[in-house]
């Protein structure tokens, strides 16, 4: 099937320090008639959430458990390239990460802005 392919997964631990035996990224493999592709990632945490958008959550837990002792595992099923083009890399966002939940608030009405509203363009 071209333009679809199969997702494997090699972990790499820490064998030393402070961190050893826990999971320091993943390097992946893509594979279709027509290409394989490889990256790797490493584990900010981020793996869980990005595998539960190609499947059920607890699958998704259940992979990176097997990745963290150190298992190989294949992906169920074939996927495009759109869903996994990000890579699983960690997606940080500015906006959040500076915003503390205080300064976070929601709009008091659901009218227009006073900027919008007195721009004649805006019309």
């Amino acid at each position: 099937m071209i333009g679809t392919y199969k997702l494997s997964a090699k972990p790499s631990l820490f064998f030393e320090g402070e961190f050893k035996g826990e999971l320091r990224g993943v390097a992946f493999l893509a594979t279709c008639s027509t290409e394989t592709m490889q990256w790797f990632s490493i584990n900010c945490g981020q793996f869980e959430r990005a595998f539960s958008m190609l499947m059920p959550r607890r699958f998704a837990t259940e992979m990176v458990d097997t990745l963290t002792r150190g298992e190989d595992i294949e992906f169920p099923g074939l996927y495009e390239q759109e869903q996994f083009g990000c890579g699983f890399h960690y997606e940080w966002s500015p906006v959040l990460s500076t915003l503390g939940s205080s300064t976070v608030r929601p709009l008091a009405s659901p009218t227009r802005s006073p900027v919008l509203a007195n721009n004649p363009s805006n019309v």
